[in-house]
C-alpha cells in the first residue's frame, strides 16, 4: 500500500512502489536508520523511530535537497499462518509542527533575555 500522503511526501506514484524494498525505491536516500527499521520489522520486531530527519528525493526552489521530520513506526505484516510477509511502514510528517516548536521557543528566549517589559494576552 502507498497512499497519497506517501506519494506527496516523497513525489513517487504508487505503481513505482508496490512490491519494491525501500532501498529499491529510495536508493541513495535509504539510510541505516531506515534500512535497520525495515530488516527488524521483517524479523517480525515493532520499531518505532521519533523525530528522523528524511530526504525527501525533492529539491527546494534554490537547489538544495528536501528534508522533513518524521516519526515512523514499522510492523511486521503477518500472512494468514502467522509468518511475516513483508512489513508495513507508518510515516508521519512532523515537520510544521518541529518547526513551529522551534519558532516558539526562539519567541520565548527573545521574551525571557528583552530588558523590556514585555505581555502576550489572547484575544478574549
Amino acid at each position: 500500500v502507498w497512499n497519497p500522503a506517501m506519494a506527496r511526501l516523497y513525489g513517487t506514484p504508487a505503481d513505482r512502489v508496490i512490491g519494491r524494498t525501500p532501498s529499491e525505491v529510495f536508493g541513495p536516500l535509504v539510510t541505516p536508520a531506515i534500512r535497520d527499521a525495515h530488516e527488524g520489522s521483517l524479523r517480525g520486531e515493532s520499531v518505532t523511530q521519533k523525530g528522523r530527519s528524511v530526504e525527501t528525493g525533492r529539491t527546494r526552489p534554490d537547489g538544495t535537497p528536501e528534508h522533513r521530520v518524521i516519526d515512523a513506526s514499522y510492523e511486521p505484516l503477518r500472512g494468514q499462518d502467522g509468518r511475516v510477509i513483508g512489513a508495513v511502514g507508518l510515516l508521519h510528517d512532523v515537520t510544521d509542527a518541529v518547526r513551529a516548536a522551534e519558532e516558539l521557543d526562539r519567541l520565548a528566549t527573545v521574551v525571557r533575555i528583552s530588558p523590556d517589559g514585555v505581555g502576550i494576552t489572547d484575544a478574549e
